[in-house]
């Protein structure tokens, strides 16, 4: 039983994931991305967080696949309008590497169906799975976008007031979003040594975005196209169907710093100085040097 993609169909140029802390704007990201002719990208799904079995010891140190990776990778293949692609997913336990591969072969076949040289997949949480994606997947690229601290902070305790459902485990503590955002910022700080990694400044991708895509579109060795500028709200709309709920409305809307004073409305100033003390230690303009 192997799945081997040890290079990339003949038409598929690269793989590119987007990652980062969330509520940083990757859907905005995405959404640019995505614009360009050459690119099909999807709805997030997480795909690596339902298949690696961090809650299961025993499958996880025999490297065999989450319980939960059958319904949810289905479930994504059928939310996604690719219902055979969706078909003969194992409820048996599989080793990772395999089922992986086998999932980064069905969105080569989509982008093979719909003549796109290039996918891009966005789960800001595959942040915490760069090793996976490094080991088993040809030719990709990786974007990380990093949004100020406070601003973030301040985004995801009031998704976990207004979403609890969907962000109130993680993040109904000033705390915990404040763990998410350090955390995701010291993995990307430690990757962008690496090869095919690049650092996106939400700030500078919302003040000149031009400026922004060009730099990207030679990161990822494509021609730079209006149309990514023009059109990222229409190539939203398939990205983010049933989703628009937990969307910044950036995504929707003129590009602009969004909810960039929700900080100083949320919070009291007694917690508006705690978190600008539990922050002070992180410089992003040295990240991005």
């Amino acid at each position: 039983m192997n799945v081997s993609i040890t290079s990339a169909p003949q038409d598929l140029q690269r793989r590119i994931f987007i990652v980062g802390c969330g509520r940083s704007g990757t859907t905005l990201l995405q959404c640019l991305v995505a614009a360009h002719s050459k690119i099909i990208s999807f709805p997030e799904s997480k795909m690596l967080q339902y298949l690696v079995p961090h809650h299961e010891p025993r499958r996880l140190a025999l490297g065999l696949s989450a319980r939960q990776f059958q319904p949810q990778v289905t479930a994504f293949f059928n939310e996604i309008g690719y219902p055979d692609l969706a078909q003969g997913w194992s409820t048996w336990p599989l080793p990772i590497a395999w089922q992986f591969k086998r999932f980064i072969k069905a969105l080569d076949e989509i982008a093979q169906r719909n003549q796109k040289t290039i996918w891009l997949e966005k789960s800001p949480r595959h942040l915490h799975y760069l090793d996976y994606i490094e080991r088993y997947v040809p030719r990709f690229k990786i974007i990380h976008l990093v949004r100020n601290g406070a601003d973030v902070i301040a985004s995801l305790y009031d998704a976990a007031r207004k979403h609890p459902k969907k962000w109130g485990r993680d993040h109904d503590t000033v705390e915990k979003c404040l763990h998410r955002w350090r955390t995701d910022v010291a993995i990307t700080r430690q990757a962008l040594g690496r090869p095919n990694h690049i650092l996106v400044r939400y700030e500078d991708l919302v003040a000149d975005p031009e400026a922004q895509m060009h730099q990207l579109c030679t990161f990822l060795e494509i021609s730079f196209e209006a149309a990514m500028l023009e059109d990222y709200r229409v190539a939203a709309q398939p990205l983010t169907q049933n989703r628009y709920e937990h969307c910044e409305p950036a995504v929707t809307e003129k590009i602009q710093n969004a909810n960039s004073t929700k900080f100083y409305t949320l919070f009291t100033p007694e917690e508006q100085h705690y978190i600008t003390d539990q922050l002070q230690d992180i410089d992003l303009e040295q990240l991005s040097a």
